[in-house]
């Protein structure tokens, strides 16, 4: 869901900023609201063992699991969620290895709503983006049979 992602976000952030200004009630309050609703995120692991160094690996599976939820959207014909959601998510990832993965499914939902045109603009910024990824190979290959179809 994506305002389940956004209030997550928020709520952290608003965790972090009452906590550094001083605000221990506020801080308090936001804290208390990521750990009661999103007890298993990165985000309430951090307030429970702030001296612990999350790993990659632990980011990564968080990744997963959104990619996921929202591949659940792509098979349940949500298309255009589907887009919305993965712009979303792109937007809060840095660098995870996983962006071409979105990226690719993305372009995929893309593909069943709208024109073959924007389909293939997705494509050729994944391959030109990703190059070296599966999902560039494979966006690159998909390129390649649409140009042949013309």
């Amino acid at each position: 869901n994506t305002n389940e992602t956004k209030n997550l976000s928020v709520y952290y952030n608003l965790y972090q900023l009452y906590t550094t200004i001083g605000d221990t009630a506020k801080a308090e309050e936001y804290k208390n609201y990521v750990l009661n609703e999103y007890p298993e995120s990165i985000q309430a692991q951090i307030i429970k063992f702030p001296n612990k160094e999350i790993t990659e690996e632990d980011a990564t599976n968080e990744t997963e699991e959104l990619y996921k939820s929202i591949y659940y959207l792509y098979n349940e014909k949500e298309y255009e969620q589907v887009v919305t959601e993965v712009e979303k998510t792109l937007e809060t990832l840095e660098n995870s290895p996983l962006m071409p993965k979105f990226e690719l499914l993305r372009a995929y939902a893309i593909g069943k709503y709208k024109d073959q045109r924007s389909f293939r603009i997705a494509l050729e910024f994944i391959a030109f983006s990703y190059p070296n990824s599966e999902e560039g190979k494979k966006a690159e290959e998909l390129v390649t049979q649409l140009k042949e179809e013309k």
